[in-house]
């Protein structure tokens, strides 16, 4: 016989019963992503257990014949001593924002062809997706639609702040970094997201050494040293 307990990685997953559905997600988009269950003998005689899968089309809910790409099973075939346990986990590979879904069924192969109707079956649904963030202050643009930061007239070796406040729209965590961006590599609303977990806040200063006028255009990266933290679907500043 077989049942299953399970643990994940992404971020709200979980199994529900009701539906015999275990969700994954969301999960970033551009990372795998995984969850393992355990097929459980509650006999003594040791059991042949394979583990296969199909893809099914959440529109419809259909299965269809063939293995989903998106997914994969490790081991798809294990042996269970008596009053034991194995773990088998399921593999996500997305990269794009989609949502995927296959069934599941766990076989138990005892040499008596009794195989034939699954132990174990359940269907698997995973949402990747990527953070979504938002320039909400200041809300001055420039002709070109980019959020403005405006300093006002500075006394020479003076110093002045100005504060970004950006929002995660996104259930997932982000890493916003900003970094001066040269006139020849410039385009319209450049925003790039990261994605790992954000550092502390850092701060960007504007110290004149003459009079005059200056200005810069800051874009959204993966690679400046300055960085602020947007958790998931939270508002953050920076300086």
């Amino acid at each position: 016989s077989s049942s299953s307990s399970s643990s994940q990685d992404g971020s709200g997953s979980g199994f529900s019963a009701a539906s015999r559905t275990y969700f994954l997600g969301p999960v970033l988009a551009t990372r795998p992503a995984h969850f393992t269950f355990n097929v459980i003998n509650a006999t003594r005689v040791p059991c042949e257990v394979s583990i296969s899968q199909r893809e099914k089309d959440l529109t419809t809910g259909q299965k269809q014949a063939k293995p989903s790409e998106l997914f994969t099973l490790e081991p798809s075939t294990v042996t269970v001593p008596g009053h034991d346990q194995r773990p088998v986990t399921v593999h996500f590979h997305a990269s794009s924002i989609r949502t995927a879904g296959m069934a599941l069924e766990v076989h138990v192969h005892d040499g008596s062809g009794a195989g034939a109707e699954p132990a174990l079956a359940f269907d698997v649904q995973a949402e990747a997706m990527l953070p979504r963030v938002t320039v909400t202050r200041p809300t001055q643009c420039t002709p070109e639609g980019l959020p403005l930061v405006q300093f006002k007239r500075t006394l020479v070796q003076a110093t002045r702040l100005a504060t970004l406040a950006l929002r995660n729209d996104s259930p997932l965590p982000a890493v916003v970094r900003l970094e001066p961006v040269p006139p020849a590599q410039r385009r319209p609303a450049s925003s790039r997201l990261g994605t790992r977990p954000m550092s502390a806040s850092q701060r960007s200063i504007r110290t004149p050494s003459k009079a005059g006028r200056a200005g810069t255009r800051l874009g959204l990266s993966k690679t400046a040293a300055s960085s602020a933290q947007l958790p998931a679907t939270t508002t953050t500043t920076t300086t």
